[in-house]
């Protein structure tokens, strides 16, 4: 077997689920959260075994970290608009980097619903990483 880097990851963002805009060349992280369906649990006296019972999946929450920069709109002026106007958006990203075959992950419509403002360092010359949060109802696995 061998195994699968992810530092070659294609990561997307669409306003439409048409036209996709490639942040790969800002992005630092993907982290796709846990696909969970919601369940419940209840004990009786008669017995020394729980019920368990499930429900809908969850909502998905999916954690980006992007480089801040102010020469263009993506990702971060992007994405804080999207928040601002409330826009629905879509993402998507391919762990080994989008070629053909592979593997590729696509969000159902959802919302930014988080990003943070850049913050700076007086001891640091590292660059500015910004977190922004999306959140769907589901996220489809597919190939490119």
């Amino acid at each position: 077997m061998t195994a699968i880097v992810g530092n070659a990851c294609k990561l997307e963002i669409s306003p439409d689920n048409s036209t996709w805009y490639d942040i790969s060349g800002y992005a630092t992280s993907v982290d796709p959260g846990e696909m969970v369906r919601n369940d419940g649990e209840v004990f009786v006296f008669g017995s020394d075994k729980g019920e368990v019972t499930t429900g809908k999946l969850a909502v998905r929450e999916i954690n980006i970290e992007v480089l801040y920069n102010e020469s263009g709109t993506v990702p971060y002026g992007t994405i804080r608009s999207a928040i601002d106007s409330n826009s629905t958006y879509y993402i998507r990203w391919s762990p080994t980097g989008g070629g053909s075959g592979s593997y590729q992950y696509t969000s159902d419509a959802g919302k930014w619903v988080s990003v943070n403002d850049p913050g700076a360092e007086a001891d640091s010359a590292d660059p500015i990483v910004l977190t922004a949060v999306f959140k769907t109802p589901y996220v489809t696995k597919g190939t490119v």
